[in-house]
């Protein structure tokens, strides 16, 4: 399940020029890990939407098996244990949204405690059963073209799709949103993409009113 995300987190570029988070309210994770091996090891708040740097990723050590991520900019970002303990513990994404967040690192992790967080573990729930039921579709001896092998895969997909499309009109006009549209729109139907048309394109209205403000701060401070 460690790599259960490896389609997501390679758009990862992609978003990196279209939105670089905001700054709003204070957000907090709380995270537990599942047991007490990784004490005394770094754990990274990466960010996804815009490259990571020394300025943009944060880091803290874990003590007692916990750990506390602090501050105030809004963006999809990934939790991420140092080596070699990142082989044991999956990669969990995150929306560092205002608020409480609670991150729980294991082999199969979960982050809830906001609203586009929980979204978020629901969306992971349905992903995570789809990627287990197509692993037990090939059985380790067929391919996607085996007899009987296509159709339920396809089945997988539009699942996926749903549960995209979901977490997309749920969430709204947001960067956490357009990230998991952007990142999943392949599994998404042509009446799916056609409705969330309308979103995408508020999106850009609400990025530029973001670079808007943005100039008239740098333009007050100079």
């Amino acid at each position: 399940m460690k790599h259960t995300f490896i389609s997501i987190l390679a758009c990862a570029a992609l978003l990196c020029s279209c939105s670089n988070g905001t700054t709003g309210g204070k957000f907090t994770i709380t995270g537990t890990v599942a047991d007490n091996s990784c004490d005394g090891a770094q754990i990274f708040l990466v960010p996804l939407t815009e490259p990571a740097t020394h300025e943009t990723v944060d880091s803290v050590v874990i003590k007692d098996g916990k750990f506390t991520f602090e501050g105030t900019k809004t963006r999809v970002a990934s939790l991420r244990l140092q080596m070699p303990q990142r082989m044991k513990f999956q990669e969990l994404l995150v929306y560092t949204e205002p608020g409480s967040i609670k991150a729980f690192v294991a082999p199969v992790g979960s982050v809830s405690g906001t609203r586009n967080n929980d979204l978020l573990q629901q969306w992971k729930t349905v992903m995570e059963g789809c990627v287990s039921a197509r692993r037990a579709i090939l059985d380790g001896t067929r391919t996607i073209d085996s007899p009987g092998v296509r159709p339920k895969i396809d089945s997988l997909t539009h699942i996926i799709g749903d549960a995209t499309y979901k977490l997309v009109k749920e969430s709204g006009v947001n960067p956490f949103s357009r990230f998991f549209y952007m990142s999943n729109r392949h599994t998404l139907s042509d009446q799916q993409k056609k409705d969330l048309q309308v979103m995408e394109d508020d999106y850009q209205h609400y990025m530029d009113s973001i670079r808007t403000a943005a100039a008239a701060r740098n333009a007050e401070n100079k």
